[in-house]
């Protein structure tokens, strides 16, 4: 990573990456598919362990963000036979937040609250709520329409 400049905090990055391939060479025979296949390919189990029991175990990645989006990358860009995928919430980073109360999602309250990732996933949730979407399915269009300054016309 610091090789090709990809770590931007160089120590802490190559820290974070070493103690995530740590958690799965010691645990999963090094492998993410042993990983998945330990929780039975669900992802609901999967982030529960990332998120709740193994926190320490994934720094960075056990974040409401990150966790999610590398699910969504798992699902998406992997043949990994993933159970529960509709489960996989929108990545709340800043221009998610933003998008979300733009769109009157989420009040100013819960904008300026220390809980506003879990506003924000709870708010996807039930607005797709009885439809064929998911979260996840809407982060690109939100993510590119709050880095544009919210333009009309992408």
């Amino acid at each position: 990573m610091t090789k090709y400049n990809l770590a931007l905090q160089k120590n802490k990055q190559t820290q974070i990456w070493i103690r995530l391939c740590q958690t799965l060479v010691n645990n999963f025979n090094g492998r993410v598919t042993d990983f998945f296949a330990y929780f039975d390919n669900d992802i609901q189990k999967v982030r529960h362990y990332m998120q709740v029991e193994k926190k320490k175990d994934f720094p960075y990645l056990s974040g409401k963000k990150l966790c999610n989006y590398w699910l969504y990358v798992m699902y998406q860009y992997t043949n990994l036979p993933l159970i529960n995928t509709d489960k996989i919430y929108i990545a709340t980073n800043r221009h998610i937040i933003r998008a979300t109360h733009r769109l009157g999602l989420i009040t100013d309250e819960e904008l300026e609250s220390s809980k506003v990732q879990d506003y924000v996933i709870e708010a996807w949730i039930e607005a797709l709520n009885d439809t064929e979407y998911v979260p996840i399915d809407f982060q690109a269009a939100l993510w590119l329409w709050a880095r544009s300054g919210f333009k009309e016309d992408l």
